[in-house]
């Protein structure tokens, strides 16, 4: 990175202490909802708003009729033209970049049209009310749940595509003259940027309709027929869209086995990107010894369905499901592979936590998806009314948005597109577009990506540093600022921002080229050590072929504490004589015990960034302590109970003594992978977890040693001894929790009755 951009970064942190705090309450102040982020930890903190609302648009404005449950709104860039389902009013409404009506799209000639075959639709009445009937439910919502500014979804009325279903109170036929057509119920529209032509999902009468700019009829496509297809398909067409090569997909109602594509006429071609079931570990286990006609009625393994599509610009097509929270949005390509890219964080899932105090719970649902411009992307959660934006990798930027009955919130949000520079979210209960424009906050990610894409590296990085006065918690912002410095070849600032962010991986490939470097830098002084030690290693080797063996030391008797390397290497005879010749001692065993918590905190204060589990600063030295001595406690007193019980020949003091010796291999084994951490890469990380796996097994294979030595047990004996300890371990554990729960009810048992008496 360039000294004055360097300068300039440095500058604008030194400031952020300061700035940030007041920066974020005054800009969080103008919206009626909270504003988030999650830091590198996926803990929630709150952020400025990334965009804000802006206006209310309903039939009036638009210069027209009221909306009656809308479904889906289309832009269409080349044009610069907005569409709109009107799905109650059965008509799709054309609008400029001013939203005035320009065409409303309701009746057709259509020559094969049978008037009195008229398809049963729901009345406007019908639609009219369930949208009332959805506003008064999430009114009584928001009173249960005073101190939020949300509402709860109106899941009743919601449909598994997203949208809100109008039940059918009321029949009525629509009576047009011979010849004439029109749509039912319709939930979906895609236009042709180059001929203007509607492909409408006419969901009601179950079928396709292509009409073009001027509303005249260009083709009908009715319900795909295959033998791939179930024998139970119904088909019940809600989101629409085309690619450039003029295939059509098709998310229909209640089909769980992906999109359904179409060639241009209409004919079935194939079912597309089928979404995989989502397991737990107990459906699992039960899957695998169900038979198949339990497979079959067990509703828990049934794929999820899509309820919206999105062809982007480069023809890959964005879906979503609202029954899968680990992957509710997916980009496929024409394989029907999801390519989404999920390299930040844990990828595009919206809220990855649920508000325990808040009335509306479980996961998000998402029910659309928009694209932006530089691979940036915009989904919409229907359960909570936000909008989550994310970069090409995943990495969520800002939200914004809510359930609510105040100006700005919405009710139930059934579609959402980027029109005009701001956002627009169609609201299917309030029957108006919610407008959002971009706050100076937001922007700026819009104008890092167009930098990033254009490879203007300081226009990126001075974009991403005033973001960060923003909000010095936004990993994503931090990851970026490391991908600056990494482009830039600054790996050692690149890792000071990886590490900030928790990024490992790009850490461990920023770290592979600084080491490597260092190298160079070093190389004759390092190449220099190296050869002094081999000099130094064949000296040695030298020294003990030839003078040693004429003039051998007199072997000294190792003390307690030394003995402990003869007892990991020789565990059967180290340990006979542990015992019965008094090799050991209890203040050996202390010394071990000691220097073991003592590696463990080491290893929890100073492994690499790249093996860490936790940060250090939120390291419990404590708990380092603890995870030594609960195990060890318990061991020896358990072994004690057991052993006594089946004739042991060791005492309490031996058992002590002998279980402190085998912690050698951590003594031993645990400093060198500290060590070594430091200086492995990801890719290298095998040898780290291989080190301490050996620590472990070698502690595993002392124990069995130092059991049957102890005792004098043989292996069968020593394993069931083993065994029996494990399980009064397990009873041990078990009481004490049982006593603590029982302490911990007459504590606040006493704490209510002084309350109680204070009270009276």
């Amino acid at each position: 990175m360039k000294g004055k951009c360097k300068r300039a970064l440095i500058g604008l942190l030194a400031v952020v202490t300061v700035a940030a705090p007041l920066t974020i309450s005054a800009a969080a102040a103008v919206t009626p909802y909270e504003n988030y982020l999650y830091d590198s930890n996926g803990d929630l903190n709150y952020a400025p708003p990334g965009a804000q609302p802006d206006n209310v648009l309903e039939g009036a404005d638009m210069g027209t009729v009221a909306l009656n449950g809308p479904q889906d709104l289309f832009v269409d860039k080349t044009h610069d033209t907005l569409y709109l389902v009107d799905t109650g009013n059965n008509r799709i409404l054309k609008m400029d970049n001013l939203y005035q009506l320009i065409r409303e799209y309701k009746e057709f000639s259509n020559p094969d049209y049978d008037p009195n075959a008229a398809v049963t639709a729901p009345a406007a009445s019908s639609a009219t009310s369930s949208a009332a009937a959805a506003e008064e439910e999430s009114a009584d919502a928001q009173a249960a749940d005073a101190d939020e500014t949300e509402a709860t979804s109106s899941e009743g009325t919601s449909g598994s595509g997203g949208t809100v279903e109008v039940p059918t109170t009321t029949e009525s036929t629509t009576v047009i003259d011979a010849g004439m057509d029109s749509f039912a119920s319709p939930t979906g529209v895609w236009v042709d940027p180059v001929t203007e032509d509607l492909l409408i999902a006419d969901t009601g009468h179950q079928r396709l309709v292509r009409l073009d700019r001027d509303s005249n009829l260009v083709a009908v496509y009715k319900a795909p027929v295959s033998d791939l297809l179930p024998g139970d398909f119904n088909y019940q067409p809600i989101k629409v869209a085309c690619d450039s090569a003029g295939r059509i997909f098709v998310c229909s109602r209640g089909f769980n086995r992906g999109l359904l594509e179409l060639d241009a006429n209409g004919n079935f071609v194939q079912m597309l990107g089928a979404p995989k079931p989502v397991y737990t570990l107990a459906e699992s286990i039960q899957y695998m010894f169900s038979t198949e006609e339990q497979r079959a009625r067990t509703e828990s393994f049934v794929p999820s369905e899509y309820n919206n599509l999105l062809v982007d610009e480069e023809g890959f097509i964005y879906v979503t499901t609202n029954s899968n929270e680990n992957e509710p949005v997916r980009r496929i390509n024409a394989k029907g592979n999801d390519v989404l890219r999920r390299t930040s964080g844990d990828g595009p899932v919206a809220d990855k936590v649920s508000d325990t105090t808040s009335s509306i719970k479980g996961s998000s649902l998402v029910n659309d998806v928009t694209t932006l411009t530089n691979g940036m992307y915009a989904i919409l959660d229907q359960r909570r009314g936000r909008i989550f934006v994310y970069n090409i990798d995943g990495g969520m930027q800002f939200m914004f948005g809510g359930l609510g009955n105040t100006r700005g919130t919405v009710t139930t949000p059934t579609s959402l597109v980027y029109f005009n520079d701001e956002f627009l979210v169609l609201d299917g209960s309030k029957n108006a577009i919610v407008t959002y424009q971009l706050t100076e906050y937001g922007s700026l990610f819009f104008e890092a990506e167009t930098c990033k894409a254009n490879n203007d590296y300081e226009g990126e990085a001075a974009a991403w540093a005033a973001l960060l006065e923003y909000n010095q918690e936004n990993a994503m912002v931090l990851r970026e600022l490391g991908n600056v410095a990494y482009r830039q070849r600054e790996m050692k600032d690149a890792m000071d921002y990886f590490d900030l962010a928790w990024d490992k991986d790009n850490y461990s490939k920023a770290w592979k080229f600084y080491r490597r470097d260092v190298l160079n830098e070093h190389f004759i002084i390092v190449g220099f050590v190296i050869v002094l030690l081999v000099i130094a290693l064949f000296a040695n080797i030298i020294f003990k072929a030839t003078y040693r063996k004429k003039h051998p030391k007199p072997e000294k008797v190792k003390g307690p504490l030394a003995y402990c390397t003869y007892v990991s290497g020789r565990m059967l005879d180290g340990y006979w004589d542990l015992k019965r010749e008094n090799r050991g001692s209890v203040k050996a065993a202390f010394i071990l015990i000691g220097l073991t918590m003592l590696m463990m905190i080491l290893k929890s204060q100073f492994t690499g960034f790249i093996f860490q589990s936790v940060r250090p600063i939120y390291a419990n030295i404590f708990n380092d302590i603890l995870r030594i001595a609960l195990p060890f406690v318990l061991w020896i007193v358990a072994q004690w109970c057991i052993t006594s019980l089946m004739a042991g020949e060791g005492s309490f003091k031996d058992i002590f003594i002998a279980t402190a010796y085998a912690l050698t291999p951590l003594v031993i084994l645990t400093p060198i992978a500290t060590i070594l951490s430091n200086v492995l890469s990801q890719d290298e990380g095998a040898i780290y977890t291989a080190l301490i796996a050996i620590s472990y097994i070698w502690l595993v294979l002392m124990l069995i040693a130092s059991v049957m030595q102890t005792h004098n047990f043989t292996l069968g004996q020593t394993i069931g001894v083993i065994l029996l300890t494990l399980l009064a371990i397990a009873i041990i554990v078990f009481v004490a929790l049982l006593c603590l729960a029982l302490v911990q009810q007459i504590i606040a048992f006493a704490a209510d009755l002084v309350e109680e008496l204070a009270n009276r």
